[in-house]
């Protein structure tokens, strides 16, 4: 099949691309240039200094900016105040490295300027010839600048954009916001249940409660699986999948990035600011599957391969109450998530499924709710056995007309991750269907996203992913064109389970979704706004039409799109795109989602700090509120022998990373450091549970029995990491000297 490349590869906007960050630089240094002639006049090798640092500085955050684009395809804005910098050292680590042509043109301007300035006789012509340049390149950067921002939400249009103008203004427009333009009262998002019941018709009730196995895949966009699909025949089994269940062609996620993927999918919840994940403990009162299940008598379960921290997902998870996570902690021997020299987010789509089998045990007493969010379809696309895939995709690609072969070459490593997570959910399904309970359970399979580094047909197709529940329990398969999201999957599966006079639901939900829609036809209702990533909330459908910033198109047969110019079309959605912006910010930051006692006892808030105590946390932290920095605070406080302002910056940074498990073991060493020793283990019991192979944990909790004169204790902890971790030379260690002392 033909693949078409959209519009943003053309060598027109890349040329502007160029220009327009040749002329951003341009202009900064232009608004430098008074301060630096002064400080020339005064040192001017200080000042040359200054002015080739600026200038480097620029440049190459103007070069990391245009990469980012270049592999994300989206905009860096202020979303990037949204993540911590323990999740951007993870983005970067798995990202595409940097060459040496995405520097060459800017480096050039670079030596340009440099020569310029060294080329000086100390005399006021050639610093006066350089600011009329300045001046001029600056005022054409604005008019240039502008000229193209209209179309900024096109390909080419963000192609040709200064990526550091525009993460500047985006910014600064972040920061200017109002912090309300309307006065709310109540619960604006709270209402009767009356969700669309579509699954009724399509499903059998068994005579038990059924069970949930939800698949999160990472990056599983529709235009990689099911009919039609623009880059299909990698997801073989997936697409034959899609023939046995219920099929959503038409199904979108609620935002371009993973951060909304559990709150959307499992609670169909607002956005805050840069994600419901991100409001951390400060999350409101709110409804979700896993609580709502809870209550209901369910067993609930999260199964991730990398680290549960990332954007928050096991704060979130725990707030909801869930029973237990396995992250990255909890693999032990007999996985590996290193392949090659490639960076690894974590363990791989199989080792995944193959450790959580080996988990559940073929019947449990309680109906079940497992969750999976997978990571192989993720940039770098790092997998095991990647020769063998490498064939499969040779062998797949050769089988292309020359000209589709020639488009999807640059793409191999995705349809390799493709094929290998396909080839995953299919032996996962095999295993479960050996499982007695299987007969009685429900798969809901969707992407998070569409992945990122394949080009994009339109600006809705970053959300365009399939839908699919598949399940014994289906009385017949069936496609539905009907337009639906993330946001309808929680009222249409709570609507079903009310049938059953076993469960028990409240009456009044917050839900922003209305149920998934069974039509046969595309419908023309349907509104939902989108986060495109954190902090940008800019994009809104209304029926048949899309609002993607500036840009107003109207939505035709598989989510194709077309421009439409219509001004008074245009500044109607833009009202409700802002009408909803102020509600979200309302419910999420006044904890107005749900009146008090209405929300299922798992998902109550937890007021971490009296007022004393946070007006301590902001006096040590310094205004840094990142986890990693106020660790190293903590750390030098505890060191200094500061003990209980540290523990009050490592619970400070606990509320909102439960998972950090070195802030948890210095929070009970410093209670060992000051002989409290009962007060010590459970700090170092609770990073045992949660990571059962933590060495550190147990080398401290040995320590501080053994300060406590408890050897034997102390002989038996020494002898449980080993257990869990017998090739440790630390622990092997304090067991001789222990066995020495007896």
């Amino acid at each position: 099949m033909a693949v078409q490349v959209p519009e943003a590869n053309s060598g027109t906007s890349f040329f502007y691309g160029l220009l327009n960050d040749e002329s951003f630089t341009l202009s900064i240094c232009f608004l430098l240039f008074v301060p630096l002639l002064l400080l020339w006049s005064w040192r001017p090798r200080a000042a040359g200094i200054a002015f080739t640092f600026i200038g480097s500085f620029v440049l190459l955050a103007a070069a990391a900016l245009s990469r980012y684009y270049l592999t994300t395809k989206t905009l860096l804005g202020a979303d990037l105040f949204g993540y911590s910098l323990t999740d951007i050292r993870t983005t970067v680590g798995s990202s595409t490295s940097f060459g040496f042509t995405d520097l060459l043109p800017l480096l050039l301007l670079l030596l340009f300027l440099i020569a310029l300035w060294q080329a000086r006789k100390k005399s006021w012509q050639l610093p006066a010839a350089v600011a009329v340049i300045f001046l001029i390149t600056g005022l054409a950067s604005t008019f240039r600048y502008n000229a193209f921002a209209a179309k900024s939400n096109t390909p080419a249009g963000m192609l040709s954009l200064s990526k550091a103008a525009w993460f500047v203004s985006a910014n600064l427009s972040a920061r200017n916001q109002p912090a309300s333009l309307h006065h709310f009262e109540g619960y604006p998002l709270l209402h009767t249940d009356n969700s669309t019941d579509a699954l009724t018709p399509y499903l059998n009730t068994g005579t038990e409660k059924p069970n949930f196995v939800f698949l999160i895949v990472e990056g599983l966009g529709r235009d990689f699986t099911g009919p039609f699909a623009q880059y299909g025949g990698f997801t073989p089994f997936l697409d034959s999948l899609s023939q046995q269940g219920l099929y959503w062609s038409n199904f979108l996620s609620s935002a371009g990035r993973s951060f909304a993927g559990l709150p959307s999918i499992l609670g169909s919840l607002p956005y805050g600011e840069n994600g419901f994940n991100e409001l951390g403990q400060r999350m409101p009162d709110h409804q979700s599957l896993i609580s709502l299940l809870k209550e209901n008598g369910y067993r609930t379960s999260f199964f991730y391969g990398g680290n549960a921290n990332f954007d928050k997902q096991d704060v979130f998870l725990e707030k909801e109450g869930i029973d237990f996570i396995l992250d990255e902690n909890k693999f032990g021997p007999g996985y590996s998530r290193n392949f090659g020299s490639k960076y690894s987010w974590g363990y791989a789509d199989a080792d995944l499924y193959r450790r959580s089998l080996a988990l559940l045990c073929d019947k449990h007493e309680q109906p079940l709710l497992n969750v999976y969010f997978t990571l192989s379809t993720h940039e770098p696309f790092a997998l095991p056995n990647e020769a063998l895939y490498e064939q499969k995709i040779a062998a797949r690609l050769a089988q292309f007309p020359a000209a589709d072969k020639e488009r999807y070459q640059p793409y191999k490593d995705v349809w390799k991750s493709l094929l290998y997570s396909d080839e995953s959910i299919r032996s996962f399904l095999a295993a479960y269907s050996q499982r007695s309970d299987y007969a009685n359970t429900i798969f809901v399979i969707t992407g998070d996203h569409r992945l990122i580094p394949v080009p994009e047909q339109n600006a809705l197709s970053r959300f365009h992913v399939p839908m699919l529940i598949y399940s014994p329990l289906i009385k017949q398969p069936k496609v539905f064109p009907a337009l639906s999201s993330h946001l309808d999957i929680v009222p249409s599966l709570v609507q079903w389970l009310r049938h059953d006079t076993a469960l028990h639901f409240p009456a009044q939900v917050h839900w922003m979704g209305k149920g998934l829609d069974t039509a046969q036809t595309f419908n023309k209702a349907y509104e939902m706004p989108f986060m495109r990533s954190k902090n940008v909330l800019d994009d809104w459908i209304s029926g048949e039409y899309f609002l993607s910033g500036n840009e107003l198109y109207r939505i035709g047969q598989n989510l194709q799109v077309e421009a439409v110019d219509d001004n008074t079309l245009r500044a109607r959605l833009t009202e409700k795109l802002d009408s909803f912006r102020q509600v979200n910010r309302y419910v999420c930051n006044q904890d107005k989602l749900l009146k008090p006692g209405a929300a299922a006892s798992s998902a109550k808030s937890v007021v971490a700090f009296s007022a004393a105590e946070q007006k301590a946390i902001d006096s040590l932290s310094g205004g840094f509120t990142q986890p990693d920095s106020l660790f190293a605070k903590a750390r030098r406080l505890a060191f200094a022998g500061a003990y209980e302002a540290a523990r009050l910056l490592c619970r400070r940074v606990l509320v909102e990373s439960p998972n950090y498990h070195d802030v948890r073991v210095l929070y009970g060493r410093t209670y060992a450091w000051d002989k409290k020793y009962a007060q010590a283990a459970p700090a170092f019991a609770e990073v045992v549970r949660r990571n059962p192979g933590y060495e550190d944990a147990y080398l401290a909790w040995i320590d501080a029995e053994t300060w406590a004169g408890k050897k034997d204790s102390a002989l038996l902890l020494a002898q449980k990491g080993l257990a869990a971790l017998p090739e440790s030379v630390s622990l092997q260690e304090k067991k001789k000297k222990l066995l020495a002392k007896q």
